[in-house]
């Protein structure tokens, strides 16, 4: 499906490489005290904690070399939590997820072999808490267009509107494999009791309160949390009554409809497409 090529500065070599990338998921049935039981989520199965093994073989010009390489992986691993960064089938499209080392076993004492080359195998084991792989430039949010010395493209998929009056209708098309539950809601300038809904599966969040010229409100989907002008302000957000969280697009195509009164601001919608 993938291969995995790069975790953090740790570019991984190329030689036996076996990849072990399952997609788990976990029951989302409760089980109800007679027969049957509630489905708690009503869409998709329930993802586990991504667990992503990588096997390949360090091969070196003499012992030392392998040493060398071998401390170089270990020290990357050893810093936390790092980027992992898969190649897709195409041989042009990045993934990446958010992951951590829990395991990895490598035998004490390389082995030479009959051309002169000395090879160590090698089992790294991944832990990712977000089980979804994202696109190459979803994993920030930040502005546009720009590009880091690692690479990664900030803000793929954004939609900024001028809205100056009320209801602004548009579309969100959510082409990945999952549910998208990560993304910013961003209001500036003049709009009193914003709200954006979802009129394809109903979600909705609203502000209630007002903005005025060089107000900004983020809403953050993911991280459950409001901030205007930078304060917290989530105790003035609602939303939907069977929500767990401001907003979610479905895959395909979302109706979307922002309402606010006295309205003439800038409306912009940030989202991190998921993928299993």
């Amino acid at each position: 499906m993938r291969v995995i090529q790069k975790f953090g500065g740790y570019t991984f070599p190329a030689y036996e490489v076996e990849e072990d990338l399952p997609r788990e998921f976990a029951s989302a049935v409760v089980e109800t005290m007679g027969d049957g039981g509630f489905d708690a989520l009503g869409f998709e199965g329930q993802r586990r904690v991504a667990r992503v093994t990588k096997r390949f073989m360090i091969l070196g010009s003499s012992y030392s070399d392998v040493d060398t390489q071998a401390d170089s992986l270990l020290q990357e691993l050893g810093k936390g939590r790092k980027c992992l960064k898969a190649l897709m089938r195409d041989g042009s499209t990045y993934r990446l997820m958010w992951a951590k080392v829990v395991d990895v076993r490598m035998p004490r004492k390389a082995t030479e072999s009959e051309k002169n080359f000395v090879h160590l195998p090698v089992t790294v084991v991944f832990e990712g808490a977000w089980p979804y792989w994202e696109a190459f430039g979803d994993v920030w949010y930040l502005d546009t267009g720009e590009v880091l010395d690692d690479e990664l493209t900030l803000d793929a998929n954004y939609t900024s509107r001028s809205v100056s009056a009320s209801p602004d209708t548009f579309t969100i098309s959510n082409t990945g494999t999952a549910r998208i539950t990560r993304g910013l809601i961003v209001v500036k300038d003049v709009a009193t009791n914003p709200k954006l809904e979802n009129t394809t599966n109903e979600w909705w969040v609203q502000y209630t309160g007002a903005l005025v010229a060089g107000d900004t409100l983020v809403i953050d989907i993911g991280a459950l949390s409001a901030k205007k002008n930078g304060s917290d302000v989530w105790s003035s957000i609602s939303m939907g009554d069977n929500q767990n969280s401001p907003m979610e697009f479905e895959l395909g195509s979302n109706a979307m409809s922002f309402t606010a009164t006295g309205v003439d601001c800038t409306l912009e919608v940030h989202w991190a497409k998921c993928y299993h």
